[in-house]
């Protein structure tokens, strides 16, 4: 392995990742061999029975953004434990949304069905070591390694092309012309490929399905789309309550334009290529201020004096609290307890 990050070139950067219980990056992408070899010096086995998918999706994060060409080599004698976050088909799909090649080299207790579909799916190829009574040698390392590093020159002359497409999501089939000029000489392919709808998701971190609310509320989704998000709409009990054309998508609104008592919202985001998910909440919407007499209780005989309670609930601040007997204002409370009192003589 050693072997393998000496032989690379000066621009390639490298990085290194260890998964038993728990996954740790040992080394972020860096150019610096030095810190490469003390990152592999760090690898030790570990658990029968690891974290492979959750060390594949963190690879898969350290990759996304910042390589062109993103190359994935998983050494492991291990089948994932089930004890992973993340399934085997989430990693395949976040592989083919960065272009990410992965190139598998197992022995012993690694599940070749796994090894095998991880690289058919993603162009790699796999290796399975001979089994012997401890880890491979260096030597069979070394051949392993060396066969994934002749796949890199051809790796490093293809070109990656990244654009953002106006193609709607229309389900209908288009050609694509990719046209390669090169010292003169031009060349050029054309493939046709199907626009198909994706999914477009919704959530609402910070607020739980049945939540209470008042006031001035804010709705602030997260939307992941594959284009760009054009619109956000929002409707309250099926009827339109605002349409946000712009981002961040967010909408502050004013509960008390509602009546109190539980409501269901629709979020529907949709994005420039025509794709649009939906996700719904219900809240229940307090009432600006809300009354209860706590004392005396109804149908109560009263005699001497007695002492009236009021629970009082508002969204603002209380400025009083009057109590009224047969239409008459008799007793006014300017403090700002959480309960009210008031004494009536009878």
């Amino acid at each position: 392995m050693l072997d393998f990050v000496n032989g690379l070139a000066s621009a390639d950067q490298v990085s290194v990742i260890a998964f038993a219980d728990t996954v740790t990056t040992t080394l972020e992408l860096s150019t610096d061999r030095a810190a490469a070899q003390r990152g592999v010096n760090t690898l030790a086995p570990g658990k029968a029975r690891a974290v492979v998918n959750d060390g594949l999706m963190q690879a898969l994060a350290v990759l996304e953004g910042r390589a062109t060409r993103p190359v994935i080599i998983l050494v492991t004698d291990s089948t994932d434990g089930g004890n992973s976050k993340y399934s085997i088909q989430d990693v395949l799909d976040r592989a083919a949304r960065i272009g990410a090649i992965i190139y598998p080299i197992g022995w012993e207790g690694a599940s070749q069905k796994d090894l095998k579909k991880l690289a058919e799916l993603t162009n790699g190829e796999l290796q399975i070591l001979p089994s012997q009574p401890n880890l491979p040698n260096r030597s069979t390392l070394t051949t392993a390694f060396t066969a994934i590093s002749n796949n890199f020159t051809d790796l490093r002359e293809q070109y990656q092309l990244r654009f953002a497409s106006g193609l709607k999501a229309d389900n209908a089939e288009h050609e694509l012309v990719v046209k390669v000029n090169y010292l003169g000489a031009t060349t050029e392919q054309t493939t046709h490929f199907k626009a198909v709808p994706q999914a477009v998701t919704i959530t609402f971190p910070g607020i739980t399905d049945g939540q209470t609310v008042g006031g001035n509320f804010r709705f602030e989704p997260q939307i992941v789309a594959p284009a760009d998000v054009s619109e956000l709409e929002i409707l309250v009990d099926g009827a339109q309550l605002t349409k946000v054309l712009a981002a961040p998508f967010v909408y502050a609104w004013d509960t008390t334009s509602i009546k109190p008592g539980p409501h269901e919202f629709t979020f529907t985001a949709r994005d420039k290529a025509g794709n649009q998910g939906t996700t719904k909440l219900t809240l229940n919407v307090q009432p600006p201020i809300s009354v209860q007499l706590t004392s005396p209780g109804e149908g109560q005989v009263l005699n001497g004096s007695v002492t009236l309670s009021a629970a009082v609930t508002a969204q603002g601040q209380i400025a009083r609290v009057e109590f009224w007997v047969d239409g008459s204002l008799f007793s006014t409370v300017t403090a700002n307890p959480s309960r009210h009192h008031g004494t009536l003589p009878t």
